[in-house]
């Protein structure tokens, strides 16, 4: 069976910088993109509006977000309805508080 290719291989990826980000730095980071034939390019973002904006506008072709977000988006609350979709939830059921070492 052979592998599809991608539909986009020049990816932009917007990113919180919260531990929920972590699998998409490190994918990053250890060449897992790459692997699949894809060049990413992570932004690290300012606030969830920001990465909202800039999916809206096109800027970025994904995000780490929010997921009442998409929804909100999607449904036109606060603006325009913009459809979006998921694939995949980082932080499902498994919020946290990350501490330092130093402070612990």
């Amino acid at each position: 069976m052979t592998r599809a290719q991608p539909e986009k291989t020049h990816v932009r990826l917007g990113i919180m910088p919260l531990t929920d980000c972590a699998l998409i730095a490190i994918a990053k980071e250890r060449g897992l993109f790459a692997k699949y034939g894809l060049d990413v390019v992570i932004s690290k973002e300012p606030s969830w509006a920001s990465l909202r904006d800039k999916i809206m506008i096109g800027a970025l072709d994904g995000a780490h977000m929010l997921a009442p977000m998409l929804f909100a988006a999607t449904l036109g609350l606060g603006a325009a309805p913009f459809p979006m979709v998921t694939g995949l939830s980082l932080g499902l059921n498994g919020n946290a508080i990350t501490v330092s070492n130093a402070l612990y």
